[in-house]
């Protein structure tokens, strides 16, 4: 990126991505902080992936070249990437008459889909289809035909029920799921007696290989998530599964509202557990998860920043339903405060400003300045922060005179720091220098340890 800057015409760079979709899912913050942050007239950024609101939201000013997604490829474009998986099958060569005719069939199969490509080369590396008569007249039609052809693969065994099991997790899963979360999932729904548990998850992981995928999840672990995500809509869509995807959606939204559900889910169910709280329109128990600000804390260490959070109280109520925040800006039992509880508050008041919650945002900021005020001496330089936020608050709520007033209050608090305007007031002076008459000062200073908007 660095060398980005010191291109000079008639040298030009073009920037190739897929799965922007995916990234964007992982991180909200990549397309502004990555693509548009890098702007420059001589790259070129392409970008590939699913059609979604957030997408186009975020693009809103590139060019779409293909507004209803990409066409079907060519038939001489499939017949290619299917006689080179047949080369890695069929290496010597053998039956070129009989390839060809394959191929041939295969591309009218395929209907212009890559995936539907892949899918018969994996089959065919793997034993499950083969050049022979038979199989080739039962060539599924179309990608989504194939997609069928697949899941209807699972049998009634063990071992297929486990295929099931894993195939429905990682279906409403959010992110790819590590190993361990896999089998901890499973055995807390205890679908299968615990000895065989490890043996049946690997063979199952081992016979779903042709439709996973490997990739990183936020713990740095390897994870296993379905190898296209059409194959994942399909598998959320389809009627064989329906039982199998609300089991596991009910399974894993409990497990979101139990703080004792097994350690290896824990940061997967406090990052992704709103989603799937509200997925079953659960908006009663996702709202309380948001107003439990050591949860909502939890979540912001995960990685879950206020787009997603304000998202979230989008589909509950906006900010008449956030407003519930303000009965949790309250000094401890002890009338103290500590430092995870400066955390709370402050990020409390930044995601209320930042989701645009202006009425909310004032009525945080000044319920948490009262607070301070009962604990902290006037002279602390959180006292003066509070004032300066009070004041932006005001202004952002077209309240001009609040403004001017909580600043020269901020002025105030910086100077008792100093040591002046402390005992003994020359109440000229204080309005030279602080802005407001003294008396003024104070009025405004017990409205606020009241409670009450000045």
């Amino acid at each position: 990126i660095f060398l980005m800057y010191s291109l000079t015409p008639p040298t030009r760079v073009v920037v190739f991505i897929d799965g922007i979709d995916e990234i964007n899912s992982r991180d909200k913050n990549f397309v502004s902080e990555v693509i548009l942050a890098n702007s420059h007239p001589q790259v070129l950024w392409v970008c590939c992936g699913k059609q979604s609101q957030d997408i186009e939201t975020s693009f809103e000013n590139a060019i779409i070249p293909f507004t209803d997604g990409l066409p079907p490829m060519s038939n001489e474009d499939i017949k290619k990437i299917i006689r080179s998986g047949l080369k890695e099958v069929f290496p010597a060569n053998n039956h070129s008459k009989k390839i060809e005719s394959f191929v041939d069939l295969a591309t009218s199969k395929a209907m212009g889909s890559p995936l539907y490509a892949k899918h018969l080369i994996e089959d065919l590396k793997s034993g499950k289809r083969s050049l022979n008569k038979d199989d080739t007249v039962e060539l599924p039609t179309g990608v989504e035909n194939y997609h069928d052809d697949l899941m209807s693969r699972v049998g009634s065994s063990d071992l297929h029920v486990m295929i099931a099991q894993i195939l429905s997790s990682l279906a409403v899963a959010y992110e790819p799921l590590a190993y361990r979360e896999i089998l901890a999932f499973l055995k807390d729904r205890k679908l299968i007696r615990d000895h065989k548990f490890s043996a049946l998850l690997d063979d199952g992981l081992k016979e779903l290989s042709s439709v996973l995928d490997q990739a990183p999840d936020p713990e740095g672990e390897v994870g296993y998530q379905f190898f296209h995500p059409s194959l994942k809509e399909h598998l959320l869509r389809s009627p064989n599964f329906v039982g199998s995807i609300e089991l596991a959606r009910s399974a894993i939204a409990e497990l979101s509202l139990n703080k004792s559900c097994p350690s290896e889910l824990r940061n997967y169910t406090v990052r992704c557990g709103i989603r799937h709280l509200l997925d079953l329109n659960f908006t009663k128990e996702a709202s309380a998860l948001l107003l439990d600000l050591d949860h909502l804390i939890e979540m912001n260490k995960l990685g879950i920043e206020w787009p997603e959070i304000s998202g979230y109280w989008d589909r509950i109520g906006g900010e008449e339903a956030a407003r519930g925040y303000l009965s949790s800006i309250q000094p401890s039992e002890k009338g103290e405060l500590t430092e995870e509880d400066w955390e709370k508050f402050d990020f409390v008041c930044f995601l209320a400003q930042k989701a645009g919650w202006n009425s909310l945002a004032l009525s945080l900021t000044q319920a948490t300045l009262s607070v301070l005020s009962a604990i902290l001496p006037a002279e602390h330089p959180r006292m003066a922060l509070g004032w300066i936020n009070l004041a932006n608050r005001s202004k952002e709520n077209g309240n001009p005179n609040a403004h001017t007033k909580y600043q020269a209050m901020a002025k105030w608090s910086e100077l008792r720091g100093e040591g002046k305007f402390v005992d003994d007031v020359d109440l000229e002076a204080f309005e030279k220098k602080v802005g407001i008459p003294y008396s003024q000062a104070l009025e405004i200073e017990e409205v606020l340890k009241a409670g009450n908007s000045y």
